[in-house]
């Protein structure tokens, strides 16, 4: 059984504070889903379902649907097969290197300050994440 690591958000998170009770179940079989669709390991389909786009993609699960039944669903529109291939891609990166030209500092800046600012409290995972990011930023800049 392919189990979460995040059981505060990401997909399982997600399904158990909309009520589901199958959380469990139901992230296995999408988690099942995308290794059999996309061909990913049983780690990059946890990481993948773990992370934001598991969270959105929970939030589509209509009453009584599986989590295979789901995947293979989304999967079916354009739209988010772009977003799941995308972020299947994305799975296995652990770290990239990004050279930003001195003058472009300051609009990266500007613009990570105003999407912390525009994240809800509700999302502290974001936010979190978004204060890290200016954080390394400002102590690269040293």
């Amino acid at each position: 059984m392919i189990q979460t690591t995040n059981e505060s958000w990401g997909f399982y998170g997600t399904l158990v504070s909309n009520g589901a009770t199958d959380a469990a179940q139901t992230f296995d079989a999408a988690a099942r889903a995308l290794v059999t669709h996309l061909g990913l390991r049983d780690d990059q389909a946890r990481e993948l379902l773990d992370a934001k786009i598991g969270r959105h993609l929970a939030d589509q699960r209509r009453a009584g649907e599986g989590g295979k039944d789901l995947v293979e669903r989304l999967l079916a529109k354009k739209g988010w097969e772009r977003d799941i291939r995308t972020a299947a891609r994305q799975a296995d990166r652990k770290e990239i290197r990004l050279v930003i030209p001195a003058e472009e500092v300051a609009i990266l800046e500007y613009a990570l300050g105003s999407a912390l600012s525009a994240i809800s409290e509700a999302h502290p995972a974001d936010r979190a994440q978004l204060k890290s990011l200016i954080a390394r930023l400002e102590a690269a800049q040293r």
